[in-house]
């Protein structure tokens, strides 16, 4: 979260038919140093959706299975009903494979398991708020530019993530502006100037976003919160019909976090995008890894000639 928002208190709604679970994650969450939160706390669907029209909500998170309305319904309803608040399930390990397809169809923006680790959970809570907060300052319509005359020059096939080896993103927003140009709808993720790149590649209606851990600019997104960049990928390609991300930047979130948790997150990327058909594109620096976990890499991502 940046300075603006870091002294901002934020209203969670936790919904769930166990009484004991409300009071442990009612009590896990207000003591938490890296965000401030006021949570209440409602026994079922019905309950919530009351709490929901008197007054505004960061995030509610919910049970999966709950009598009457289940988490899945609540949380669609949630979507149409409240579009910039941020929603999470909590479903038992034996339940996931059931509920993840009606994750999907909801859209919801996360999960958790049960029983849930204090410090990931924690973790999963700061990025779903800066979530709500990047979502409060930015809008992310999927939206395609000007057709270019003459046939697009890179064929990519849809469903699968894609690596190009060079050293400074250049070849792989040269792709996205010849996708975006040739019906594709196009999200950039850079730690370079979205200025320069909208300049030098013309894009007019295709969003580049800045990622770094100090916000410059509205279109901004805070490095250090993973969970947040995985969440905003997944919702754009969710929305857009012929979505590609380009993620420009991979040694920087290496050195921000370590390589084994951009693997979880490329992995989890890999799941979604297989099912979902879009294209993910990422720029990666060879020489800037070790050979071991370069071969990790292409394990899940397409090679792509560069430099």
């Amino acid at each position: 979260m940046d300075e603006e928002t870091e002294g901002t208190s934020y209203k969670i709604l936790i919904v769930d038919d166990d009484v004991d679970v409300l009071r442990a994650l009612e009590r896990n969450l207000t003591r938490a140093k890296d965000f401030k939160s006021v949570v209440e706390t409602a026994n079922n669907g019905e309950e919530a959706l009351t709490k929901l029209a008197a007054q505004e909500f960061a995030l509610v998170i919910s049970d999966f299975k709950m009598p009457g309305m289940s988490g899945v319904d609540l949380l669609k309803l949630v979507k149409e009903r409240y579009p910039t608040t941020v929603r999470a399930l909590i479903t038992g390990y034996s339940d996931v494979s059931i509920a993840r397809d009606a994750i999907n169809r909801a859209k919801i923006d996360h999960y958790m398991e049960k029983p849930w680790d204090r410090d990931e959970i924690r973790s999963a809570v700061k990025g779903l708020l800066d979530l709500h907060e990047f979502k409060r300052r930015v809008e992310l319509s999927p939206d395609t530019e000007q057709t270019a005359e003459g046939e697009q020059q890179f064929s990519m096939n849809p469903g699968f993530i894609y690596m190009v080896e060079e050293r400074k993103g250049m070849k792989s927003f040269e792709i996205l502006s010849d996708l975006v140009t040739h019906g594709h709808e196009g999200l950039g993720i850079t730690i370079q100037s979205p200025k320069i790149l909208r300049q030098r590649y013309g894009f007019e209606k295709t969003r580049i976003v800045y990622m770094g851990k100090e916000q410059h600019g509205e279109e901004w997104v805070d490095a250090s919160d993973i969970v947040a960049i995985g969440i905003i990928i997944r919702n754009f390609l969710e929305e857009a019909k012929n979505g590609v991300v380009v993620i420009d930047g991979i040694e920087y979130l290496i050195s921000c976090f370590s390589f084994d948790t951009i693997v979880k997150l490329i992995q989890n990327l890999y799941e979604f995008n297989t099912f979902n058909g879009s294209l993910i594109i990422f720029p990666v620096n060879p020489k800037a890894l070790e050979r071991k976990e370069l071969a990790i890499l292409e394990r899940y991502l397409e090679p792509v000639g560069g430099e």
